[in-house]
């Protein structure tokens, strides 16, 4: 465990067990206070004038500006305006200076974590809450990439005025990894959180090509597969191909029917055959149409009476119509 060379308060606590105490003065698990305190070593390596001041971060904004870090975890942003309200409103700072104390400490860490659990960054620090014992290396990533947004896997950064520049990232996590040994520690605990050594670059594996995998020591195509032994295979001896499976088929007008298959004699297929069939008969009620309608009766019209019949019949009795005075209005 490396030896603690950071600052210390007025009363002699130094100030990551002190940034821890305030962590967990703001509810968070001991694993969670481990965390994300040697996020703040990694940031400042708690140095006083920075974790009670504001420095200048080492990237730039994307207009390539300079931007302004405040308190221990480097707020910028809008986010460091923010802090700097909340602290005046605990009244631990004071025309643009911040007391370096514990209660300066305590605001700033209750200011941390209600900004964790808001909707803009607690959706990325599911493990962090959702697991407050796991082991605080585990939270290193989402608190470096979800939260206190650093540069947690990038290779390059934003450089003031304009392009990118080149970046350890890894030294970075390194660091913060060995100020959570040096905490640990220090608080009678496991000082021993392995650095995670770093990664080769990747390179695409080798294959060996088609023509070497045929002749490969070691290796006999089965007599089953072999392309020799499957050509012109021979039948096994027990099997023999049935005489409609046979392979000398004769042609269609050459094939005759099964000796025990007798075509029955409704089915005869000649129409003299049809004829002469003496079992079928006509019904009565199913006589030819052309006889049905030979035997039908002339079509006669009905006979109707004359009118002068009518008129001398002696049931009927058709009364004379008188005739009619011609009116005055009517004459011509």
């Amino acid at each position: 465990m490396a030896a603690y060379q950071g600052t210390k308060l007025s009363d002699g606590t130094p100030l990551n067990v002190a940034v821890y105490k305030a962590y967990r003065n703001a509810g968070l698990s001991h694993s969670q206070a481990l965390g994300i305190t040697a996020e703040v070593g990694r940031e400042n390596s708690f140095r006083a004038d920075i974790l009670f001041g504001n420095h200048t971060d080492p990237a730039a904004s994307s207009n390539g500006k300079k931007i302004r870090n405040l308190g221990m975890l480097s707020w910028n942003q809008g986010r460091d305006n923010m802090l700097e309200g909340f602290l005046k409103q605990k009244g631990v700072m004071k025309n643009g200076v911040m007391e370096q104390t514990q209660a300066n400490l305590n605001a700033q860490a209750r200011f941390s974590v209600r900004e964790m659990k808001s909707k803009r960054y607690a959706g990325g620090l599911k493990h962090f809450f959702n697991n407050p014992n796991a082991s605080p290396d585990t939270y290193a990533r989402e608190l470096g990439k979800n939260y206190i947004v650093w540069a947690y896997g990038q290779d390059t950064i934003k450089a003031q005025g304009g392009g990118r520049k080149p970046f350890d990232w890894r030294a970075n996590d390194n660091r913060r990894r060995g100020h959570l040994n040096t905490l640990s520690g220090m608080l009678g605990g496991n000082a021993n959180y392995q650095s995670q050594p770093q990664q080769p670059s990747w390179q695409a594996p080798s294959f060996r090509p088609a023509s070497e995998l045929k002749h490969a020591p070691g290796f006999t195509i089965p007599e089953w597969q072999s392309a020799s032994t499957l050509k012109g295979a021979p039948i096994e001896q027990e099997f023999k191909a049935p005489e409609w499976q046979s392979a000398e088929l004769k042609s269609v007008n050459e094939m005759q029917p099964v000796n025990t298959f007798k075509a029955p004699e409704w089915n005869s297929s000649t129409e003299q055959e049809v004829e002469s069939q003496s079992m079928f008969k006509a019904p009565e009620w199913n006589p030819p149409i052309d006889q049905e309608i030979a035997q039908q009766p002339s079509f006669k019209p009905p006979q109707f009476m004359p009118a002068e019949q009518l008129q001398v019949s002696e049931k009927l009795h058709i009364p004379q119509t008188p005739e009619l005075e011609s009116q005055d209005w009517q004459t011509s």
